[in-house]
């Protein structure tokens, strides 16, 4: 695959996407609330904790992120 030396190192520079970061917070949220569940909580209880908190996300989304970090 050949990319043009100026298109590469401005892929460099460019800093996390909108979607990165939110990923990162909701991870963390995710984190905090499976932890001070005790680890007794699937994905419908914390999507459900979270949009009562003002993050929306779905349960679904919920649901993938755990599975990435390893909880459930």
């Amino acid at each position: 695959m050949e990319v043009s030396r100026q298109g590469f190192y401005s892929y460099l520079r460019r800093g996390k996407s909108q979607l990165a970061i939110e990923k990162e917070v909701l991870s963390e949220k995710i984190k905090e609330s499976y932890e001070n569940s005790k680890g007794l909580y699937g994905s419908p209880r914390i999507a459900e904790e979270l949009n009562k908190r003002g993050m929306f996300t779905s349960k679904n989304r919920v649901a993938r992120l755990m599975q990435k970090m390893k909880y459930g």
